[in-house]
């Protein structure tokens, strides 16, 4: 039955690592066999990738198993530290002690691919675990008595109410901003320290000898060193012509600050998103932006940027590359044999009837056409 509720249900990574963890309890009490909770987790991952291997590179599926396996290595330690007696502050102590060993687990993945911290999680979850606990066994009691006819007003308003007090708790969470921190630069190399670290902690406490003590500290320096040497490491300049449907965004990246030449409005484009994102992406915290102009020079070349207002006659100099925004009528043929570019580059500002027509001139003359629209934006990465 619970199979037939996974395959109807989709199939997703939450559901099938319920339904086989379910499953290997089942059979181990079958066979009269008790399983640690680690191996049964690690043995409902297997099961789970051999359905479908693509799930380990699936969001859904990091997330859930590292709350799972951080909860039951992180959370008996947690409630150990302690001793309530009290079934109210028990239950207090185990929802805080579950909330903060997932929140661990989770965070560097979240971290990783969201650049984002909840402040208030554990606020938030002392509310929402027993509300939602409430409201899943009211649904199924819902069920029930929609199976058998069986309906009444108040029970109705009852299960509205509980559903409007979850979503108004989340709303009013969510009106702290200064609780919630964004633009968090996270990349594979702290993702690894991160694990590591949780990793030695786990190894440390199953068994906390003095040789591990050693072994942890000489690998704590080790990872610490690594990561000072990768910031301190020259990091490589870029050309980045961003595609902004009616604006045009070209961002020269030194490698410690980056200077932004647009048409937007300045106090706008400091919050664009796509801004916001790559300077998350690439950890870099300076922005510098300017009014965008008809010249700009990167990596010691020129490169030519071609708009509605228009030049007087194609320049007779050379450039490396041409950036062609706010679809300006020109004859390309033309401007291709004067300057000479290596490529050529149209961002979003520009029609597409205009695109196809360039980018056929292009291809005749033999030079490099990049549309935004179609190709994303243009990246050209120089290293040290």
């Amino acid at each position: 039955m619970l199979w037939s509720f996974a395959i109807v249900s989709g199939l997703s990574p939450s559901v099938i690592h319920a339904v086989g963890m379910f499953t290997l309890v089942a059979l181990s009490l079958l066979f009269r066999r008790r399983s640690k909770l680690i191996n049964t987790i690690l043995a409902a991952a297997f099961l789970s990738l051999l359905i479908d291997p693509n799930m380990l590179f699936e969001v859904g599926f990091q997330l859930s198993y590292a709350a799972v396996l951080s909860i039951a290595i992180l959370a008996p330690w947690l409630q150990s530290m302690w001793c309530a007696k009290h079934k109210l502050l028990i239950w207090f102590r185990d929802t805080i002690s579950v909330t903060l060993a997932a929140q661990i687990g989770v965070l560097p993945i979240s971290l990783f691919y969201f650049h984002q911290f909840p402040g208030l999680f554990l606020v938030a979850n002392i509310v929402l675990i027993p509300l939602v606990t409430f409201i899943l066994f009211f649904s199924f009691v819902m069920v029930l008595f929609a199976n058998i006819k069986f309906y009444h007003f108040k029970i109705a308003l009852a299960y509205e109410w509980c559903i409007e007090l979850m979503t108004g708790w989340v709303s009013k969470i969510a009106q702290f901003d200064y609780f919630f921190t964004d633009r968090i630069s996270f990349g594979w190399l702290e993702l690894c320290i991160s694990y590591g670290f949780l990793f030695l902690f786990g190894w440390l406490h199953t068994k906390p000898t003095a040789k591990r003590i050693q072994v942890i500290l000489i690998t704590i320096s080790g990872l610490l060193v690594v990561s000072i040497y990768s910031k301190l490491q020259l990091r490589p300049s870029e050309l980045i012509i961003f595609h902004k449907t009616r604006h045009t965004i070209i961002g020269i990246n030194n490698g410690q600050r980056i200077t932004l030449y647009h048409d937007m409005n300045p106090d706008d484009i400091i919050d664009e998103r796509l801004v916001s994102d790559y300077e998350t992406g690439s950890g870099i915290k300076t922005i510098k932006p300017l009014p965008k102009q008809n010249l700009f020079e990167f990596n010691g070349k020129l490169w030519l940027v071609l708009d509605s207002m228009g030049i007087n006659g194609a320049p007779n100099f050379e450039v490396n590359g041409m950036v062609i925004t706010q679809s300006p009528r020109i004859h390309m043929d033309r401007w291709l044999d004067s300057l000479q570019p290596k490529i050529v580059i149209a961002d979003g500002s520009n029609y597409k009837s205009f695109l196809d027509r360039w980018e056929a001139s292009c291809r005749q003359k033999g030079v490099e056409f990049h549309r935004t629209d179609t190709q994303g934006a243009y990246i050209e990465i120089v290293k040290p």
